[in-house]
């Protein structure tokens, strides 16, 4: 269970790091030692792929990487639901133990728990790659406000009308907003505060009551 939990850290690391790519492979190397994909029989010369094993890994995998994109892409959480479904059903194909698989799900989410705590007061955000961040913008006449706007809303405070995960939308003075947190998920009907504008995209954190 150690390994599985050092891919996981891994993975969260890479929510808040650049060369997400490493982090993932070092994340997916874990993973695969844990489901033991490749068996070792005898001598360390003699391994064999698990045909078994590795069905239980790519179902386990297939759940993460639907997690993962849920975080970037803003909807109604049914793909993070499936991938968490999808990835439970995995260890349990693994270990064919639910008391076992039960204490793993918890030890996972207590250590994502710690883990994003210490990222997040030792200064870092969450890195948003570029590619998820959507450029597009509607004009007032839709309900949102024009890029040439943005400067003027540095510090307005508002509330979020769509998830932040961590990109959704916020309403301020009348006027809707797609928004970045910087701070990680961020539930609709939350307060946020508006605390950078660059390149068009605007970070907001959430406020304090």
């Amino acid at each position: 269970m150690i390994v599985l939990l050092l891919g996981i850290a891994c993975l969260v690391a890479s929510l808040f790091y650049k060369r997400k790519i490493f982090w993932m492979l070092l994340a997916l190397l874990c993973f695969a030692f844990h489901f033991e994909v490749f068996v070792m029989t005898g001598s360390a010369s003699n391994i064999n792929f698990s045909s078994q094993n590795f069905m239980s890994f790519i179902c386990y995998l297939l759940g993460i990487v639907m997690i993962w994109t849920e975080l970037y892409i803003p909807d109604f959480g049914v793909l993070g639901m499936i991938g968490s479904f999808t990835s439970v059903f995995g260890l349990y194909m693994y270990h064919d133990d639910w008391l076992r698989v039960l204490m793993i799900v918890l030890a996972v989410l207590v250590l994502i728990g710690l883990e994003c705590l210490f990222f997040i007061k030792a200064g870092r955000q969450f890195e948003v790659p570029s590619m998820f961040v959507l450029d597009q913008r509607l004009g007032k006449a839709e309900g949102y406000s024009s890029h040439q706007d943005y400067p003027e809303i540095i510090g307005l405070i508002g509330t979020v009308v769509m998830d932040l995960r961590p990109v959704g939308r916020g309403r301020f003075n009348g006027e809707t907003y797609e928004i970045i947190s910087q701070q990680g998920f961020i539930a609709k009907g939350r307060a946020v505060r508006i605390v950078k504008v660059t390149n068009g995209s605007i970070y907001v954190i959430e406020e304090e009551a």
